[in-house]
């Protein structure tokens, strides 16, 4: 269940700030943005035990990435690899920058990824995953840090071992020009339903470069999974095979949601340092010369003296400020975060309500919750109810990053009205199903007490129970 962590005296989302996670907005249902088909139904894997039987339900069409032709890499070892190339252009304010991502075609074999299957352990680590604090369901192969590869199958670590050495890293090493990146990270992820099925927006912040090698197949296995963005709404799915890799850099923003379906893949997070030194400020030397997304990220490693930099918060704040001001809207949301926290000043409050409301404009989700919250409370503004719910609104109907809270407080203003909202207790009640089914206890607890008053609904007593051992749960 989703857990949304109450601090500052308002619902703030607090996650950590490394790993850059960020609000998106509803799916783009079409295929318009690609050249690309959609897939149309989900097969039945070929590894037996690990993935359920073929489920039919209606499909629903999403965009997807286009690459352009593969291309040959010849690699020392005389095997050649196909590779694809794909951009994105983040156009922030007067900034334009493309970033790239590369499809590697079989980086293994099918037959490998499905060694690999067979050799994973059933049972999954459910640690808290750092970007939303939700099980991560993965399994660590190799951590530079904190594991110990040797409680790992050893039949496991030769397949996993001879890819790495053999394609990853001599193609790795030749794309980034780096002869001395090394793997400093290797796990196993799952999603699949009863488990995990999305993984919010981020970047990899902590990676020079990030494989994820696919163990499954987009649109056989599964729908939905990977897919990348820049600024909310630009999200676009990237359709892999078993046995490809998609490649990339900290700059590109991304993300999982799978719709349908079992998604296990393979991720190793690279460094261009021996060591495994962490972050470099050098991967972000653009911040110099007005890019927003080096500064944001920039800002990050300076907040937490993260890799080669010391913890220095005047610096990290004026990164923020000039990722802010240069319109990236992760930074407009954090800098609301950073005014909020000086809440006793009213200046500041008015400030962080300009913030939340700028990066609310370009569809964070995030943003407009905060603002909404400060809208129903007056706090740093005019108290305005009907603005209120239309931001809630607009973060409850993403879909990419959900926000069960905003459903829950568009729930409460809609079951009795207030000024500007019209009493709407149907919908109130579909949204407080809705907020509860993510984990949201207050939601349950409405419920609870709607079923056992017969307020909104018939009487029913068992519901009403129903919804109170879920709160309790909660």
């Amino acid at each position: 269940m989703l857990k949304i962590v109450r601090c500052l005296g308002v619902w703030l989302f607090c996650r950590l700030d490394v790993l850059g996670g960020d609000a998106g907005r509803a799916p783009r249902d079409t295929c318009e943005a690609s050249t690309q088909k959609c897939d149309t139904s989900v097969e039945p894997p070929s590894v037996v035990g690990l993935l359920p039987p073929r489920q039919r339900e209606e499909v629903i069409d999403y965009p997807l990435l286009s690459f352009g032709e593969p291309a040959t890499i010849d690699l020392p070892s005389g095997e050649r690899l196909g590779v694809a190339s794909g951009s994105r252009t983040w156009q922030v304010g007067n900034f334009s920058k493309s970033v790239n991502l590369f499809k590697v075609e079989g980086m293994m074999t099918k037959d490998s990824a499905e060694d690999m299957l067979r050799e994973i352990p059933a049972t999954l680590s459910k640690a808290p995953d750092s970007v939303d604090n939700l099980p991560v369901y993965e399994y660590y192969l190799d951590h530079h840090l904190l594991f110990n590869s040797a409680t790992v199958p050893k039949r496991l670590l030769r397949i996993s071992n001879s890819i790495i050495e053999e394609r990853i890293l001599p193609y790795v090493r030749k794309q980034y020009n780096c002869s001395v990146c090394r793997v400093c990270t290797s796990l196993v992820r799952r999603y699949q339903t009863d488990e995990r099925m999305r993984h919010p927006p981020h970047f990899d912040t902590h990676a020079f470069i990030t494989v994820v090698v696919a163990l499954t197949t987009h649109g056989t296995h599964f729908r939905g999974g990977l897919y990348v963005r820049t600024t909310p709404g630009t999200e676009e799915f990237v359709h892999v095979a078993a046995g490809d890799a998609l490649v990339h850099q900290s700059d590109i923003q991304h993300g999982v949601w799978v719709k349908k379906g079992n998604r296990l893949s393979w991720i190793l997070w690279i460094q261009d340092s021996p060591q495994c030194k962490g972050p470099l400020a050098s991967w972000h030397k653009a911040a110099a010369i007005g890019d927003p997304l080096a500064a944001y990220q920039l800002s990050l490693m300076y907040k937490f003296g993260a890799g080669d930099v010391s913890q220095d918060r005047r610096v990290a704040l004026e990164l923020l400020q000039k990722a802010a001001w240069g319109g990236l809207p992760n930074a407009q949301r954090r800098l609301g975060d950073v005014f909020f926290e000086d809440r006793p000043l009213i200046s500041n409050m008015k400030a962080a309500f300009e913030w939340y409301s700028r990066a609310a404009k370009q569809n964070d989700t995030a943003g407009a919750y905060q603002a909404a919250r400060m809208l129903q409370h007056g706090l740093g503004t005019t108290k305005d109810d009907a603005s209120a719910a239309r931001l809630y609104e607009q973060a409850a109907g993403d879909s990419f990053e959900q926000m069960p809270d905003a459903a829950n407080e568009l729930a409460r203003m809609l079951f009795k009205g207030r000024k500007g909202v019209p009493k709407d207790k149907q919908e109130a009640l579909r949204l407080w199903e809705e907020a509860a089914s993510l984990g949201v206890q207050a939601a349950a607890a409405s419920l609870e007490d709607c079923y056992a008053r017969g307020d909104g609904v018939e009487a029913n007593a068992a519901k009403a129970q129903e919804w109170k051992d879920l709160a309790d749960k909660l």
